[in-house]
């Protein structure tokens, strides 16, 4: 989670900085529009937080000694 977050981090000052660059485009949105920057943040975190969770969860279940005895 902390290279999820960190990447998120990086990501958004990234886009900050190049929303500027569209500011032509953008219909009635700031550049720096704070409830759709903090959503797509928390959505990334969760979507990666779920896709580590899944495998360790499962993996977790597995006895050790059975799967070493598998290789």
């Amino acid at each position: 989670m902390t290279l999820a977050a960190a990447g998120t981090l990086i990501g958004l000052l990234g886009a900050i900085g190049t929303n500027y660059l569209l500011i032509g485009m953008l219909y009635q949105v700031s550049p720096t529009d704070g409830p759709t920057m903090s959503l797509v943040a928390f959505v990334l975190l969760g979507v990666s937080a779920l896709a580590s969770l899944i495998p360790a969860r499962s993996s977790s279940s597995i006895d050790p000694i059975v799967a070493l005895r598998a290789d």
